[in-house]
């Protein structure tokens, strides 16, 4: 990705070994190695194309250098607070009080590295819900801190796959927390602060938080109303914000147009605003597309079409490997075709607008009522959308069950600071989200900036906080949606399975989404209902891929399945092949995160078999 790089030894660093990695880095034509700053033992570059927004000064015997935007406030402001937190650092004054009131007020996506020349001490921190990740490795001797996993796993010593890692990721889609799949490589996570020091002729690395992140509700009594009118109120202020800050930086206003409620949102607020906006549209979605040209009349707006690059040289493997396994190949493949096209379409400086996270005003939290913790709901699938079973994962791992289940205990007691499984299972929600959406963010941002306004830090904290959860839902999400430009919803839609052509049928599809989430939410009073309920759920959208995905298509991806596994040497241990072999899933989703578990596990081993540890 895009980004900073930097690298910190106590003894001299192999400068060449230092460059011929970043070079690797270089991931398109248009790709260039700036240094930001080096001595024989530090060394920090950024790495990425000439409209990837980043600025750098210095502060005395300081080097600042900050990539991302802060779109709330001017960059002289900026530059003076960012100045503060530097010299409260040097005079041992409070610096992390300065850091937690800077990221508090800051409404962006953006990481700061801060190196101190005399004293070779570091200070690195990121926003408020960790836009930009940032994995490091630290120990008495190195710290090693990247935007680029690769970049880590250059230099680390070892690598280990961690099992119960690799277990959350196959059922979150993600893993927990600030875990990564290797050990001892971590993500800074959201409002994290890092610190590096010398002590003795040792390196003291040490992980903080500027500010906490809690989701527990606010007791205050709010209107359906007056919640709508927030949300627009703080969506709409987010938008003009980021508008007016990248028209100031040079950069073109873009956008997509679908058949989605994401992006049209996005799309009725750039047109409350009266944004210079030029959208695309690709063809990755084709049912969207009949809703596409319907919005696209209305509005008398051109969109550009875009197609894939399907002549790259990159498979699912490349792309798992380049990507982190962020999402399934498959997917990742498809949009990097798609991004690549369109990076080379538009000339100069760009920002993507997209509706990433939407979904926090429409999708039903899975309340808790019946259960005594996390784990349990765990155990139970509650919390399963697209990820496999944990009994499953178990098997297909040779892990314990148990020894899992006590983890996953653990985890969620020790890491979560709400006190009710209510606000548990909603930070939960922030957990997945967070990650699914930063891979969203990160593969447009391969090819040019990338803006989700949902991710609006005061919008966002309002939405799981403030809004009561009685009122999130699909009716919620219109109405907001309708207060940013009311005929914006004249064009019906998109709802899958349904026949397009048939207005009547698509309105009568979302009263019974409504039906469906006041349902689920009175079967949540009960414990036995709700796991009924979820069983019938997964087993419709299992029949849904049925229908999408033909017997081939399936046949297909568990070939492909046994055929990564069976190439797989030091890391098979991970795997049980006779669960793979005999797996019954028929869920297309599914077997496309795991195939790209094993693809990614496959790449790790092939371009680092020497250090891998098991």
């Amino acid at each position: 990705m895009p980004g900073i790089s930097m690298l910190f030894d106590i003894k001299k660093l192999d400068s060449s070994k230092v460059a011929a990695t970043l070079d690797t880095l270089k991931h398109e034509t248009n790709y260039k190695v700036n240094n930001i700053y080096k001595t024989d033992n530090f060394s920090a570059a950024f790495t990425g194309y000439e409209g990837y927004p980043r600025q750098s000064f210095e502060v005395e015997d300081a080097v600042c250098f900050m990539e991302g935007i802060i779109y709330n406030e001017d960059d002289n402001k900026i530059n003076n607070r960012l100045q503060d937190i530097t010299r409260a650092y040097q005079k041992g004054g409070d610096f992390k009080k300065l850091i937690g009131e800077f990221v508090a007020d800051a409404d962006g996506d953006f990481n700061i590295l801060i190196y101190f020349k005399k004293t070779n001490e570091l200070l690195v921190f990121d926003d408020r819900w960790g836009r930009l990740p940032v994995y490091y490795f630290g120990n008495d001797n190195l710290l090693v801190l990247s935007r680029e996993l690769k970049f880590v796993l250059d230099f680390v010593p070892y690598i280990e796959i961690v099992k119960t890692s690799l277990a959350d990721f196959l059922v979150f889609q993600q893993t927990l927390g600030e875990n990564t799949l290797f050990n001892d490589i971590f993500r800074l996570g959201p409002s994290g602060i890092l610190t590096l020091k010398k002590n003795n002729r040792h390196l003291v690395v040490n992980r903080e938080s500027s500010l906490e992140v809690n989701f527990t509700q606010s007791k205050k009594t709010i209107s359906e109303k007056e919640c709508v009118k927030r949300c627009r109120d703080l969506f709409l202020e987010g938008m003009k914000n980021r508008v007016n800050k990248l028209e100031k930086l040079g950069y073109k206003i873009t956008a997509d147009l679908s058949g989605g409620y994401d992006t049209r949102a996005i799309l009725g607020s750039l047109k409350n605003i009266n944004a210079k906006v030029d959208y695309y549209t690709d063809p990755i979605r084709s049912y969207e597309s009949k809703y596409v040209d319907a919005i696209a009349a209305q509005f008398n707006l051109k969109p550009i079409k875009i197609q894939p690059d399907k002549d790259i040289n990159m498979s699912m493997a490349n792309i798992a490997f380049l990507t982190n396994a962020g999402m399934d190949a498959k997917t990742a493949l498809e949009r990097y075709q798609t991004g690549l096209t369109r990076a080379r379409t538009i000339k100069g400086k760009a920002a993507k607008f997209t509706g990433l996270e939407g979904e926090v005003l429409r999708i039903v939290y899975k309340n808790v009522l019946g259960y005594k913790s996390m784990s349990e709901m765990v155990k139970d699938n509650i919390f399963s959308t697209c990820g496999l079973p944990m009994e499953h994962v178990c098997e297909l791992l040779n892990l314990d069950k148990t020894s899992y289940y006590d983890y996953l205990t653990r985890y969620f007691a020790t890491t979560y600071p709400e006190a009710t499984l209510r606000d548990k299972s909603k930070h939960l929600y922030f957990d997945f989200t967070s990650h699914v959406d930063i891979a969203g963010e990160d593969r447009h941002r391969l090819h040019f900036w990338t803006v989700p306004p949902f991710w609006n830090k005061d919008l966002f904290t309002f939405a799981m906080i403030e809004i009561p959860g009685k009122y999130i839902g699909y009716g919620f999400n219109r109405k907001f949606i309708k207060t940013l430009y009311p005929d914006i919803l004249k064009v019906p839609i998109y709802i899958y399975y349904i026949d397009l052509d048939a207005k009547f049928k698509v309105y009568r599809s979302f009263v019974a989404l409504n039906l469906r989430n006041a349902a689920k939410r009175l079967l949540r009073l009960n414990k036995n209902l709700f796991q009924l309920a979820v069983k019938l759920d997964a087993f419709l959208k299992d029949r849904q891929d049925k229908t999408l995905t033909t017997q081939n298509t399936y046949e297909k991806v568990r070939k492909d399945i046994m055929a990564s596994y069976n190439n797989l040497k030091a890391f098979s241990s991970l795997f049980n092949g006779k669960t793979l072999s005999t797996s019954k899933d028929r869920n297309q989703t599914r077997l496309f995160l795991l195939l790209t578990s094993i693809l990614y596990c496959s790449e790790i081993e092939r371009r680092y078999k020497a250090k891998i540890k098991l």
